[in-house]
């Protein structure tokens, strides 16, 4: 443990009250070790836990009662757990390792709060990096994977990341300090035990000390990928509205600065395939929408628009007595009958639609080929293809603007507002229509 990398990353600033995570193996109790050594110096108020999975039967009795011993004879105060990690795996649907890794960093964080402690130090070691940069090199992992364990995640902190198997044995032995071996370490049915005792001792073989250059190798690909993050971050602010994103700004960005604002708009399910496909979506080469997990990036008016498909359908819903609501494309109608006083409304979010100018019954429906309305103070009649067009509405909005109608043509549209022919008079008997966005969705 080096205080250049404790300090680097603040892991352990003066004061701060540490629960050690304790499983009794050579890693952690190096650890545990190398924390109180420093606890005079800095303050630091430590403290162990430890969970027994109840995995190896005998062997995991051992290893808390050795634990219990250690502590004991290092004046640690030591918190004690117990799970029961194949019943948690088959009600969670989860692998077994899966299921003991979540259950142990649950104990760990609840002691943490019980305990008053700042921070869990977790006793992942080099080696421990290494597999990691391995295993998601094999899964195709890019930059981020390849970053491997983290130093400092919330509440968890990994002071020994940058140390080596070796040292730490050559450190306990040199002191005379004992540990318990685990065997599920032997059994190389878990991948990351076949990289543990045959892809590791082939590198090794190559550099010693390859594993604390993997180590160093992954911080260097977390500083850069912080730094490339930042810049995406600062281009998404000063570009993103409304779902959208300008598509020549974003085709002109650095490769991976764009990568990682897709990765931010479209989650982590991205792959590359997609982020291929969406940066050659933004020249229009190709096609003007993709699918892509959960969403649907659609080209228009030179931006791409990030979101569902579409609204929920616009299908064909009457306006009948005494009211009611419905939605239609991005927005909810709703509607009422009522006798119009000396208030009249007649904005964009509200009209009174007059009844006894009304040719049958009014729907809400979507835009039909043809359609045309002449609205109330236009003095002229037009296409609503041609209102789309001046609104410089997209594909999507006017895939998902409602319009309401009767038997003679449209009615009204709203957010441009009602046909000449059925505006009402004061004590007429109205249909009052409200609309209004039901969700956010750009574009």
């Amino acid at each position: 443990m080096t205080i250049e990398f404790i300090d680097r990353h603040n892991m352990l600033p003066p004061g701060t009250k540490v629960l050690a995570a304790l499983s009794g193996g050579k890693d952690s109790v190096y650890l545990l070790r190398r924390l109180l050594d420093l606890a005079p110096e800095r303050d630091l108020t430590v403290q162990a836990a430890h969970l027994n999975h109840r995995l190896r039967g005998a062997e995991s009795d051992r290893d808390e009662q050795f634990v219990r011993d250690l502590c004991a004879s290092w004046n640690v105060p030591l918190h004690i757990g117990a799970a029961d990690v194949p019943a948690y795996a088959a009600e969670h649907g989860m692998g077994v390792e899966e299921a003991a890794r979540a259950l142990r960093y649950a104990f760990l964080e609840s002691v943490r709060q019980d305990a008053g402690c700042d921070v869990i130090a977790t006793a992942h070691q080099a080696e421990d990096q290494t597999e990691t940069m391995l295993l998601n090199l094999a899964r195709g992992a890019g930059a981020r994977g390849l970053a491997g364990i983290p130093p400092v995640r919330g509440h968890i902190i990994r002071p020994i990341l940058n140390i080596s198997q070796e040292e730490i044995l050559r450190d306990l032995s040199a002191r005379g300090i004992a540990y318990v071996e685990d065997s599920s370490n032997r059994d190389d049915r878990f991948s990351r035990n076949r990289l543990r005792h045959q892809a590791l001792p082939a590198l090794a073989s190559v550099n010693p000390r390859f594993a604390v250059h993997a180590a160093a190798a992954a911080e260097t690909l977390r500083e850069d990928d912080a730094y490339l993050q930042a810049q995406a971050d600062a281009f998404l602010r000063a570009h993103y509205r409304d779902a959208s994103l300008p598509a020549a700004e974003l085709a002109a960005l650095p490769r991976p600065i764009g990568t990682r604002v897709l990765r931010a708009l479209c989650g982590p399910a991205l792959d590359r395939a997609h982020t291929e496909q969406l940066l050659r979506l933004c020249a229009q080469t190709q096609r003007r929408s993709i699918d892509i997990p959960g969403q649907t990036v659609h080209y228009d008016q030179g931006r791409l628009w990030f979101g569902p498909a579409g609204g929920a359908p616009i299908i064909p819903t009457p306006l009948t007595p005494p009211g009611g609501s419905c939605l239609a494309g991005d927005y909810r109608i709703s509607w009422e009958m009522l006798q119009c006083g000396d208030e009249i409304h007649n904005s964009f979010n509200t009209f009174d639609l007059n009844r006894e100018k009304i040719n049958g019954t009014v729907y809400v429906t979507e835009k039909r080929d043809g359609d045309r309305i002449r609205l109330a103070g236009r003095n002229c009649t037009k296409t609503l293809k041609a209102l789309f067009q001046e609104r410089k509405l997209t594909q999507r909005q006017r895939r998902t603007q409602p319009v309401l109608r009767d038997d003679a043509g449209v009615l009204a549209v709203p957010g441009f507002g009602i046909a000449e022919r059925c505006l009402p008079e004061p004590g007429a008997a109205v249909i009052r229509v409200s609309w209004k966005e039901y969700k956010e969705i750009g574009g």
